[in-house]
């Protein structure tokens, strides 16, 4: 394996890469502040200088290769690239200034010498810790796809499927009798919201019906056509008709929590008469989107789906992390479903429908249904 050397110390290639280094770093900051159509012009040009500096200067940059490699995943470098960036100012830097080097001390080849030398040392640490990191990377990978394979007996549903048409599949919890009919709305992101809800809904089945339906996109419930728009009346919609499906019938009290909120204020408001109260646990309001930071968000999910894809969401999804109330087979069961399904696609295009839903909201005054909240007290920052 080669070290970090140059042999034609006047090779005006080095300063080249080195601006086209930094020229990549500032058009991925450009993508990483909202220019995203700049986001797949970054990454072929992050291939092209990790390809070039990986033939021209042996191991110690070809490390950025396998950089190059992650970047044609558009998601990921989206996600990364405010630190692909950084890693592309270093680079970039480091090359024009070892070319500035050898261009003023080509005449002082001790003195060069002695340079070179720690030039090629942080080159194998450059190689050896990038080697690490995506060797690492590549272990979890193997280990969380067997571990999928494996889960395979143990992923079943924990509710009944409901077919909405050929295209979709609801799972629905329905537990209970009494005078009223709970229907718990989830927040988005909650992998599995029939084990999430079981803390509190075990303990209602005993007085009440209690009724725990599934999103798409969430838990096991199923398909997805490429036309759909997740706006939240299109969920309220599958909402209901996944109650009707099963003969469910209305009024109904819905308990949303965060994000389901939203929904339930809508259901209200187009359908008064299947809304019976609303019990808010946590959960939102348009006020609550005053300061709401899409792209961030957009940016966590995404960092859940790179979790998801590369193992790293069984790290986060711990027995610490999951519902006490769950015995030790439904935290495998959760873990399970939350490593194949948690910050998919589904659940990030609600997230972009957000704004739709409060411009429907603001159109219609909440009728007059007995609403409940319940909310953690947060202390006002000083």
């Amino acid at each position: 394996m080669r070290r970090f050397t140059i042999d034609n110390t006047k090779n005006p290639f080095t300063l080249i890469l080195g601006a086209l280094f930094l020229i990549t770093g500032g058009t991925l900051l450009l993508a990483a502040h909202g220019h995203e159509t700049l986001l797949l012009i970054a990454s072929g040009a992050f291939c092209i200088v990790a390809v070039a500096a990986a033939f021209f200067y042996g191991y110690c940059l070809g490390a950025l290769l396998m950089g190059a490699l992650l970047s044609v995943l558009y998601d990921i470098l989206q996600m990364f690239a405010r630190q692909v960036a950084v890693f592309c100012f270093a680079v970039g830097g480091i090359l024009i200034a070892y070319f500035l080097f050898e261009f003023f001390f080509q005449n002082s080849p001790e003195k060069r010498d002695r340079v070179l030398k720690v030039f090629g040392f942080f080159g194998d640490c450059l190689f050896f810790l990038t080697l690490a990191a995506v060797a690492a990377v590549f272990v979890l990978s193997i280990w969380n796809i067997v571990l999928l394979i494996r889960e395979r007996d143990i992923v079943q549903p924990t509710g009944e499927l409901v077919e909405l048409d050929r295209y979709k599949t609801i799972c629905m919890y329905d537990e209970g009798e009494g005078d009223h009919t709970l229907v718990f709305l989830s927040g988005s992101g909650t992998a599995e919201p029939i084990l999430d809800f079981k803390g509190l809904t075990s303990q209602l089945e005993g007085c009440q019906r209690v009724v725990v339906p599934e999103r798409l996109g969430y838990g096991f419930s199923t398909g997805l056509r490429s036309n759909d728009i997740r706006t939240a009346q299109n969920i309220v919609l599958e909402y209901r008709k996944a109650l009707e499906k099963a003969g469910i019938e209305g009024p109904f009290i819905l308990v949303a929590h965060s994000m389901g909120g939203l929904h339930a204020i809508i259901w209200a408001q187009e359908h008064p008469e299947e809304v019976e109260a609303i019990i808010g646990l946590d959960m939102c309001v348009p006020g609550s989107y005053e300061n709401f930071d899409l792209k961030d968000a957009l940016r966590r999910s995404r960092l859940g789906a790179a979790g998801r894809i590369f193992g790293f969401a069984r790290i986060f999804y711990r027995d610490s992390f999951l519902p006490d109330t769950l015995d030790e087979q439904e935290k495998e069961l959760y873990r399970a479903v939350a490593c194949r399904k948690v910050s998919n696609s589904t659940v990030r295009d609600e997230l972009r429908k957000i704004d739709d839903a409060l411009e429907v909201i603001a159109k219609k005054d909440l009728p007059g249904i007995p609403t409940l909240l319940s909310a953690r007290m947060v202390p006002r920052p000083v």
